[in-house]
């Protein structure tokens, strides 16, 4: 596994809508480092109905897509009322892992849950997170999301709401997104294709009282960051999950 270091990247995408601002459509592409002060004043939406993204990369990634990263930040873009940083609170660089040895939330199954469709239980996750299916959602560190039914779909395009009883923790998924305890970025090498994950964490104890965490993966897509999975971690995996680059933690 390719070891994640401070050599993240972000580039600047424009929606290239025939409504897109000149000044976003000219800085279409721009890549540059995750700590340029460019990002400060300029991390995306940088006016209102502004819908530019970010999407974060490896060294690597960069490479095998053929990015070059620029020598020298564009000028800024941002209207006056939105220059600003909507992940500077996140500390990156002085973050360390949440100890999880006491005072964690003991939370049960929700038995009342059994009974409802997978429609149902859909439904009422994107009421938990206060979206529609589909929507465009702004996490923690401000990175931009969508948030649609391949949570819950295998590869195949089976439905997995139900398996091994996460629609029974469905409000306590959705919250997991919402309000995590902890952020990682994580490089996976499988078959010789790199791919930029994202791990969202919330822990607790179970019944039993064995230290458990809900996961929603995410992975960052050439033009867009997708959800893959969200589930229970089992308490004997929950430590082996917490790896690689831990870019927020809950104060």
């Amino acid at each position: 596994m390719q070891t994640l270091t401070t050599a993240i990247y972000w580039r600047y995408t424009s929606m290239l809508l025939p409504n897109t601002r000149d000044a976003h459509r000219a800085i279409h592409g721009t890549v540059l480092p995750k700590d340029d002060a460019f990002w400060n004043t300029n991390y995306p939406p940088n006016a209102w109905n502004c819908k530019c993204k970010v999407r974060a990369y490896s060294k690597a990634q960069l490479k095998k897509r053929g990015m070059s990263i620029q020598p020298k930040a564009p000028k800024s873009v941002a209207s006056p009322d939105w220059s600003h940083d909507v992940g500077a609170g996140s500390k990156v660089g002085a973050l360390s892992k949440m100890n999880l040895g006491t005072g964690l939330s003991m939370i049960a199954p929700n038995q009342a849950l059994d009974n409802l469709s997978d429609s149902e239980l859909k439904d009422r996750f994107y009421k938990t997170l206060s979206i529609h299916q589909g929507d465009v959602y702004i996490d923690k560190i401000g990175d931009p999301m969508d948030i649609d039914n391949s949570l819950f779909t295998t590869a195949k395009g089976d439905s997995k709401i139900k398996k091994r009883n996460r629609h029974l923790y469905i409000d306590e998924l959705a919250k997991t997104i919402a309000d995590p305890d902890e952020i990682y970025l994580e490089v996976e090498n499988r078959t010789g294709k790199s791919k930029l994950i994202k791990k969202m964490f919330r822990y607790f104890t179970d019944e039993n009282g064995d230290k458990q965490a809900f996961m929603a993966l995410f992975t960052y897509e050439k033009d867009k960051t997708i959800g893959t999975s969200i589930y229970v971690v089992a308490p004997n995996i929950v430590a082996k999950k917490r790896v690689e680059k831990l870019i927020y933690k809950k104060e």
